[in-house]
């Protein structure tokens, strides 16, 4: 049987083409089942965070009723009161379904189990504290409620309000589109589903509502799922093109349209046989063309192993030494010194005299450099102003000699283009194998020691202990929080500030949160140094104004303030007020809705740079506070000469006012010194009611606290200014 060429082509063609179908469509289907599962999950955490959130303003209203009726109480009231007093309520808001339940109970009072249950929640609270939210069932009826403690006339009295729990639902509705109604009674609880079910396949997710071992209730939502022929279909429109350019393509060599592939082989052939870069060899000769190739091909080889600026080596050619002399010394017992050398301030240098001048700089400390080397040790330049110096340490070399003898050759004055600069160098040294045992980790410990000289203002500082591992966890944790930067996964929440003497919101706080993979909720000072020292602070400060303009703009309400945290980095920043200027400008808004909280400790650590930049924003407008006021060395008669409005007086002081005499005595001491210099007073961390009051009796002017409310998110700020809440 004889089988011509041409006939053999087109089946392997055929099989070809049938194959890369095959292959297609098994890609095509994991990737479905990959899609279709994260669709599934972001559908299930759009519920859920749809479902926090109405849950949230149900609480937040909840609060707020019990807040109400606890001040307009002061009696007992009897059945008929608390009727009257109840149906008030049902005609302002017809959309939250009340259970009718308000009761006034006393200690020995005969109770309910979800009253029982509340009382049990209270029952070794301070009088005053916070309500508590909680929920059970009455009379089979999910129910959410909130129970607190006062006093009338000298008795103890608990006051707890309740309602459906599933009052969240119409609000629920709202937000995600759906339509639910009940759909009967599962295990004695409440069943919702959809009023009208989706056209196209799709199967039921169940979200079940526990507390601890009771069931209240369940929502039943559908889930659509995609066709996967459909989705083929949409994702292979290009198999039929390409198709059949392929069968073009092999018409056309089939028909000997299309020359061999001899004919490029044959144009490469000088390229091929052509010298090599850097070797001289007589009697080969290459075109103009190539011979411009082959001078940009010794370039790129050059910029590989050394920098083009100081022409040291780079940090691939260092690590590569750094490599070899590391597996030298496990034969033969030798030890090396990594020292790792930076510039205290250059980036001032590049902002103030030029990059120019920064680069003869750099050239001039690479010179210095290499003269006091000896033939076995190594230099590079690893970063903008960071070099590295890789010394054999042998029993009798005078190691610390050397370092000094090099630290004195960079610490002198610079003449750079008929101008004297002074820098100061911190040098950073980890010994192999004494402080690491690899690369990586001698770099970590020689960059720990460097960061040691530079925030003691320079010098030579070696790596501490022996045998020690290096910290992988905290660049690891560094990375993740660049890359949470980055995809935006950072969030504000926002507490309010009250007038103790008008008793309203005077403005709100903005709070930082984030929650970092695997290991949950960091606080504020975690977060702040994570940035600080992954050089990133300026970049989340940005996003944090910017934020709060953008929540500024959306309330509409040019009397509203909120206040924002600044880093000491962001103070050494110059253009900082041009930049909040700017911000504002975009949203339109003024300066006065903004108020810029600095620490007392940062003020102390750099008072002239810091009292400039306060000055600026002052000028322009902005309203400006110091926070945690009394943990730092500032005093009072030192802050009169800053243009700020506000001290914050730290929770420390604040938590146990009712019970330590001594800080009773600090914050009365610090208000009537403040309000004579003409300063507001705010006081942090009121969690109770007899905090509140006893501030309120000693003069403070604003209170933040728990017991007024905790942070909230963006979206029930509305809500809260709109419940007139008082503290």
């Amino acid at each position: 049987m004889r089988i011509s060429v041409r006939g053999l082509s087109l089946w392997i063609f055929i099989l070809l083409a049938l194959l890369t179908v095959a292959f297609w469509t098994l890609s095509l289907g994991l990737q479905f089942e990959r899609e279709q599962s994260d669709r599934y999950l972001q559908q299930i955490e759009a519920w859920q965070a749809a479902i926090q959130t109405a849950q949230a303003e149900q609480l937040l209203w909840l609060q707020s009723r019990f807040y109400d009726m606890r001040a307009g109480v002061r009696v007992v009231p009897t059945n008929t009161q608390r009727e009257a007093y109840l149906k008030q309520y049902r005609q302002n808001d017809e959309s939250i379904r009340w259970a009718g339940l308000i009761h006034l109970i006393e200690r020995n009072e005969q109770q309910s189990d979800c009253e029982r249950l509340a009382q049990s929640l209270y029952s070794e609270t301070d009088q005053g504290a916070t309500p508590v939210f909680f929920s059970c069932l009455h009379d089979q009826q999910p129910m959410m409620g909130v129970r607190g403690d006062f006093r009338i006339y000298g008795r103890d009295t608990g006051l707890v309000l309740m309602m459906d729990y599933f009052a969240f639902l119409p609000q629920f509705e709202r937000t995600s589109g759906l339509s639910l109604q009940a759909a009967g009674v599962a295990n004695g609880t409440p069943r919702f589903a959809p009023a009208k079910l989706p056209t196209s396949r799709f199967f039921d997710h169940e979200i079940n509502f526990n507390r601890g071992e009771v069931m209240l209730g369940s929502l039943v939502l559908p889930v659509v799922e995609q066709d996967f022929v459909a989705y083929w279909l949409d994702r292979s429109a290009w198999l039929l093109p390409v198709g059949a350019l392929l069968l073009l393509a092999w018409w056309m060599l089939a028909r000997g349209l299309i020359k061999p592939l001899e004919v490029l082989v044959k144009h490469l052939q000088p390229v091929i046989l052509a010298r090599r870069p850097g070797l001289d060899q007589a009697g080969t000769t290459l075109q103009p063309g190539l011979k411009l190739l082959q001078r940009y091909f010794i370039l790129l080889t050059h910029l590989t192993r050394q920098d083009p600026l100081t022409g040291l080596y780079n940090r691939v050619i260092f690590e590569e030494r750094m490599q070899q002399a590391l597996n030298d010394s496990r034969r033969n017992g030798r030890k090396y010194a990594l020292v790792l050398i930076g510039l205290i301030g250059f980036h001032h240098v590049n902002k103030d005299a030029g990059h120019f001048m920064g680069d003869a700089l750099l050239r001039q400390l690479a010179g210095r450099l290499s003269g006091n080397l000896r033939e076995t040790d190594s230099i590079a330049r690893l970063g903008q102003d960071s070099f590295a110096l890789l010394l054999e340490h042998g029993e009798n070399d005078h190691m610390g000699s050397l370092l000094d003898k090099v630290y004195q050759s960079l610490s002198g004055g610079y003449r750079v283009y008929e101008r004297n600069i002074e820098v100061d160098i911190s040098m950073g040294v980890a010994i192999y194998p004494d402080h690491a045992q690899d690369i990586d980790g001698l770099m970590l410990r020689a960059d720990e020691a460097m960061m040691h000289a530079q925030e003691q203002g320079g010098g030579v500082v070696y790596a501490q202990g022996t045998e020690l591992q290096a910290d992988h966890a905290s660049l690891s944790r560094m990375q993740s929080f660049r890359q949470a930067l980055n995809n935006r996964e950072f969030k504000l929440v926002f507490q309010p500030v009250v007038d103790l003497k008008q008793h309203r919101t005077a403005y709100f706080e903005a709070l930082l949160r984030w929650k970092e993979p695997g290991k949950g909720q960091l606080s504020i000072p975690q977060i702040i140094e994570l940035a600080e020292s992954s050089d990133a602070i300026s970049q989340l400060s940005r996003w944090i104004i910017d934020s709060v303009a953008a929540e500024l703009a959306h309330l509409q309400d040019p009397a509203l303030k909120i206040a924002v945290n600044l880093s000491m980095v962001d103070f050494h920043d110059d253009k900082l007020p041009r930049h909040i200027e700017k911000i504002l400008q975009a949203y339109g808004l003024n300066p006065q809705q903004l108020m810029i909280e600095i620490t007392e400790g940062q003020i102390m650590r750099d008072k002239r740079r810091v009292v400039g930049i306060l000055n600026k924003l002052s000028a322009m407008g902005f309203s400006l506070s110091i926070d945690d006021f009394g943990t730092g060395q500032a005093s009072l008669a030192y802050l009169r000469n800053l243009p700020v409005e506000k001290i914050k007086i730290d929770q420390s002081f604040v938590r146990e006012l009712v019970s330590e005499k001594d800080d009773q005595s600090i914050v009365q001491s610090t208000i009537e010194l403040a309000h004579r210099l003409q300063l507001e007073v705010v006081a942090e961390g009121v969690e109770s009611a007899e905090i509140h009051d006893l501030l309120g009796q000693m003069g403070c002017d604003y209170a933040q606290g728990y017991y007024i409310s905790k942070p909230m998110e963006a979206d029930q700020v509305p809500r809260w200014l709109e419940q007139r809440l008082t503290a």
